[in-house]
């Protein structure tokens, strides 16, 4: 399957308009689910998963790994996913092994109460 393209934005879409395709298009698709609360988007109850909301709350990792994974097999260009979860000193780390129609990538997603930082990682690195 063909990797689309889509205006830039993950929290809130690029002022500017700027438009991403492939990759950066599929892990932007992906993180906008990851940073969703469930139910938020009108007409799409099972859309999204607001991950940062489980730092610190007694979510157990199985079921942060399984609803992230729920997310991310949910975007239609991905084939494959595979999530581990980690939580130490009260840092939420979750790596998503992603399969799309050109191969493997990985995308890490980590956070805690204030911040949040996700890392595309790919080889060649997908913005080639």
């Amino acid at each position: 399957m063909t990797l689309g393209t889509d205006i830039s934005g993950i929290t809130d879409i690029d002022f500017a308009l700027s438009v991403v395709s492939g990759r950066l298009a599929l892990a932007q698709a992906i993180l906008r689910r990851l940073t969703t609360p469930r139910g938020q988007l009108l007409g799409s109850p099972t859309y999204g998963y607001d991950l940062l909301s489980t730092v610190g709350a007694p979510v157990p990792a199985s079921i942060v790994r399984q609803r992230v994974l729920e997310q991310v097999l949910a975007e239609e260009e991905v084939e494959d996913a595979s999530v581990t979860v980690a939580l130490a000193n009260g840092v939420l780390q979750v790596s998503i092994n992603v399969e799309d129609g050109e191969g493997p990538f990985r995308l890490t997603v980590s956070g805690n109460d204030l911040t949040a930082q996700a890392i595309i990682d790919d080889n060649p690195p997908f913005w080639q």
